[in-house]
């Protein structure tokens, strides 16, 4: 007969193995929309143009453990990504067409939580024959100020705030989808 300690073991790390199964499982487009919101994708396709437009001596230090080959990261960002990236961001545009004033705490707190390129691309993509153009022209307004009151290195902090993303089913996707 088994131990109470064993059985609970077993079972722990059967749970475990499962969640991470799960966890990581992200095989097709879809999985990944569903399975992260627009803001995380967003915030990949941030990264990947950071590390793009970033100098050399700026790449040669890691930013994440997970750094692309500059090579990689064209490959990734002119391929997938972006198809993620809009896919992800249609649900948030329907929320902003619906209630455009329901942005306005999120411009203000964006760049502390580097969501102002992400904000930027649902405001460019929403239809101006809101009801409420006047709400949409103030955030426009509001965000580009936020966007010019960024410091001159938010895009290296926004960057390094990516701990998230390696090791994640995003990351195993997007290298796959290459």
């Amino acid at each position: 007969m088994k131990s109470f300690s064993v059985v609970a073991l077993t079972f722990a790390v059967t749970i475990s193995t499962a969640f991470a199964k799960e966890h990581f499982k992200v095989h097709t487009h879809q999985d990944v929309i569903k399975r992260y919101t627009y803001w995380k994708v967003a915030s990949v396709v941030d990264y990947f143009s950071f590390l793009q437009e970033a100098d050399d001596a700026a790449r040669e230090k890691k930013i994440l453990a997970c750094d692309p080959s500059l090579e990689q990261a064209r490959d990734i960002f002119g391929g997938e990504l972006h198809s993620l990236a809009d896919g992800a961001r249609r649900p948030e545009l329907d929320r902003y067409l619906k209630n455009p004033v329901s942005y306005v705490g999120r411009i203000k707190t964006c760049v502390a939580d580097c969501s102002c390129n992400a904000i930027a691309m649902v405001l460019a993509d929403a239809d101006l024959t809101l009801n409420d153009k006047a709400e949409h022209n103030r955030n426009k307004t509001d965000l580009d100020a936020s966007i010019k009151a960024q410091p001159k290195d938010q895009d290296l902090v926004c960057a390094k705030k990516m701990t998230w993303y390696c090791g994640s089913g995003l990351q195993t996707y997007l290298y796959k989808s290459k």
